[in-house]
């Protein structure tokens, strides 16, 4: 077997340094309100992709431990 790193970093994490964690994580005016959101997803992001589901699809996702993901589109 063959190991093959796919960045280049060193060995050593003390010669990294620590990035903050940011502090905005959704764009101005896109902040969701009232629900808790996974913050690496944009709300837009979620609107457009709930706007492409059938019916169906939507009603699937609604059930599942996915279905408050989709509260986001229905809050400003």
């Amino acid at each position: 077997m063959v190991s093959v790193r796919l960045v280049d970093s060193s060995d050593s994490p003390e010669e990294q340094p620590i990035r903050p964690i940011p502090e905005m994580m959704f764009a101005e005016g896109e902040e969701p309100v009232g629900v808790r959101v996974l913050t690496y997803l944009s709300s837009g992001a979620i609107n457009r992709i709930f706007n492409a589901l059938e019916e169906e699809e939507v009603q699937i996702i609604q059930k599942s431990a996915f279905g408050k993901t989709l509260e986001i589109v229905d809050k400003p």
